[in-house]
């Protein structure tokens, strides 16, 4: 029997849209591939990586969110948590879309993105990118 568990940030029914400052997860136990279990969960810790180190100790294995920093999207990396980022809309859909395998895994480059200086956490595949430039120069 394969089990995960999964936690979504949730505002308003819908992905927190900002993982950083997210209180409220929906954890959903996922067994043999279905819905086993729903529960929702208040964190009150101080700071995005206690919550996430919270997150950790429950079990949860997968995390599910919208926008998140660079610096917490390296914590959940490091933390060996599956992450699916820069997802938004009601809860209910996401979920949807996850079970179905609609889901993309994030992947943090490690490269600034934007100017900040800053890994981006986003997902984007910057050697892709970088082909695709350099190509265009030829």
């Amino acid at each position: 029997m394969k089990s995960e568990l999964i936690a979504i940030p949730v505002f308003q029914e819908r992905i927190s849209p900002l993982f950083d400052e997210a209180r409220r997860f929906m954890l959903l136990e996922i067994t043999d591939g279905r819905i086993a279990q729903k529960s929702t969960v208040t964190l009150n810790q101080e700071s995005a990586a206690l919550r996430v180190a919270k997150l950790r100790e429950i079990g949860v294995t997968t995390i599910i969110s919208g926008a998140v920093s660079g610096y917490l999207s390296r914590i959940i990396s490091e933390q060996g948590f599956m992450h699916y980022s820069w997802t938004s809309g009601p809860v209910d859909r996401v979920i949807n879309q996850f079970m179905a395998g609609g889901l993309k895994p994030a992947v943090d480059c490690g490269k600034p993105c934007r100017g900040t200086g800053r890994s981006c956490g986003r997902g984007i595949d910057h050697k892709k990118i970088n082909i695709q430039e350099k190509e265009a120069d030829l």
